[in-house]
């Protein structure tokens, strides 16, 4: 079995029972999202590309911004309902069944995103494909916002901010989600448990040439929706960390 079809079985595993949580997940919306959001701005006018797009939620976000968006994602069942909330709600969206390999678009973009993608990719040959993929799809001073597993996490075996996170015998990482009273609700493996300097070296293989790293931001909306307990140390020991690449 090739790596892309491994990865698209990973993908469409989880994919409906993860939705469940991604609608609602108070660290999607308001730190993830967020953050990401504020890193681009201004949005408005600007053409960008979601990797790993998912439903589509934060290509809707983007748009409701003013962005004009594209999105794709390897899971066909995913795609399909991003298309049935675009029909529903029309907001000017492409979305494409496709992966980094096969990525193709006339337009380049000035931007584009990925939020919790980059860490399914199987080694650093795979996470490179994403990156060299991106950089030819970028304008000249382009960059690419990605949201990744942050490789100084330390929390693991733990239940918090609805997630545990976990170690297996072979080094990777996997993830359980939570909803009601801690009843798991899915899970999900990594394909690879990447540091650092593993994002920087394929960065720079596929031509980027200046990166930094960010923290996550909490929207105060969150705070006041979700009370500070649910917050508590999130940015000390945060499991998710920016990783931003310019062309």
């Amino acid at each position: 079995m090739s790596n892309n079809q491994k990865t698209k079985l990973q993908y469409n595993k989880i994919s409906s029972n993860y939705s469940k949580v991604a609608e609602s997940d108070p660290s999607k919306l308001f730190a993830q999202y967020y953050t990401v959001l504020h890193l681009l701005k201004p949005v408005v006018g600007k053409f960008i590309l979601d990797i790993g797009c998912g439903q589509g939620i934060f290509s809707r976000l983007l748009a409701q911004n003013g962005a004009r968006v594209v999105g794709y994602d390897i899971s066909k069942t995913q795609i399909i309902e991003a298309k049935r909330q675009e029909k529903n709600n029309p907001l000017g969206i492409r979305y494409l069944v496709s992966t980094p390999r096969l990525f193709k678009h006339d337009e380049k973009f000035d931007a584009a995103v990925s939020i919790m993608v980059l860490p399914y990719a199987l080694d650093k040959k795979d996470l490179s494909i994403f990156f060299k993929s991106t950089f030819e799809m970028l304008k000249n001073n382009g960059r690419f916002i990605s949201v990744v597993f942050n490789p100084n996490f330390k929390r693991f075996n733990q239940i918090f901010y609805n997630r545990r996170w976990t170690k297996n015998k072979r080094g990777r990482i996997q993830v359980e989600f939570y909803i009601h009273n801690n009843r798991l609700i899915t899970k999900a493996e990594y394909g690879y448990s990447f540091t650092k300097a593993d994002y920087e070296y394929c960065a720079k293989e596929s031509g980027f040439k200046k990166w930094e790293w960010n923290s996550l931001k909490i929207d105060k909306k969150g705070i006041k929706e979700t009370g500070l307990e649910f917050w508590k140390d999130f940015t000390k020991d945060c499991p998710y960390v920016v990783f931003i690449v310019e062309k």
